[in-house]
C-alpha cells in the first residue's frame, strides 16, 4: 500500500530477531564497558557545565523531537518502531543531554557516541528513503533533522565538549 512498509523498517530479517539481537548486544557491551571502566579517565567535575547544550540546541531539539513523535505516532500502524532508527536514536540521546540530570562522565561519553554516529546523517541525506514519508511537511521535516545533526557536531565543537577529559582516574 503507497505510504507503508511491508516490514517497518525495512528489515530483511523479523523485528523479533532485532530484538533479541539488540538485547544480547546490549548486555554483552554493557560487560565490556563494566570489565574496563576502571581503567578510564574520567571527565572532570568542574567542567560539567561545559556539556550541557546551549539553549539554541535546547530549543531546536525540543522542536525536532517533538515533530519526530508527532509523525511516528499519527503514522500507520508500527511507524513509531522508526525511532530504534539510528538517527532517531540520536535525537533521543540529544534530548537526554539537554534536559536530563546526568553526570558529566555520563554525558562526555553520549557525545564520543554521537559525533561518529552523525555520519549517518549524511548517508540518509546522500540517499534518501523517503518512501513511506507522506504527511504535510514530513519531507522538508526528514531534510531539516538530518541537517541539523550533520550541523550539531560542528557547532559544539567549538564549546569544547569534544575535548579529551584533562585528569585521569
Amino acid at each position: 500500500m503507497e505510504g507503508h512498509r511491508a516490514m517497518v523498517g525495512s528489515w530483511y530479517i523479523h523485528p523479533e530477531r532485532h530484538v533479541v539481537e539488540y538485547v544480547a548486544v546490549v548486555v554483552i557491551s554493557s560487560a565490556i564497558i563494566r570489565g574496563v571502566q576502571p581503567s578510564l579517565s574520567r571527565y572532570p567535575e568542574d567542567r560539567a557545565d561545559d556539556l550541557r547544550p546551549p539553549l539554541l540546541v535546547r530549543v531546536v531539539t525540543s522542536f525536532i523531537y517533538a515533530c519526530q513523535l508527532a509523525y511516528k505516532l499519527s503514522g500507520y500502524p508500527g511507524k513509531i518502531l522508526m525511532m530504534g532508527m539510528p538517527c532517531n536514536v540520536i535525537w533521543t540521546m540529544y534530548m537526554a543531554l539537554c534536559f536530563l540530570p546526568l553526570r558529566p562522565q555520563t554525558m562526555h561519553v553520549m557525545y564520543q557516541l554521537m559525533v561518529p554516529y552523525s555520519i549517518l546523517a549524511v548517508v540518509a541525506v546522500a540517499t534518501p528513503d523517503t518512501s513511506d514519508i507522506t504527511m504535510w511537511m514530513e519531507v522538508p521535516f526528514f531534510f531539516f533533522m538530518h541537517y541539523a545533526l550533520i550541523a550539531y557536531p560542528a557547532y559544539l565543537y567549538p564549546r569544547r565538549e569534544f575535548d579529551e577529559p584533562t585528569g585521569a582516574v
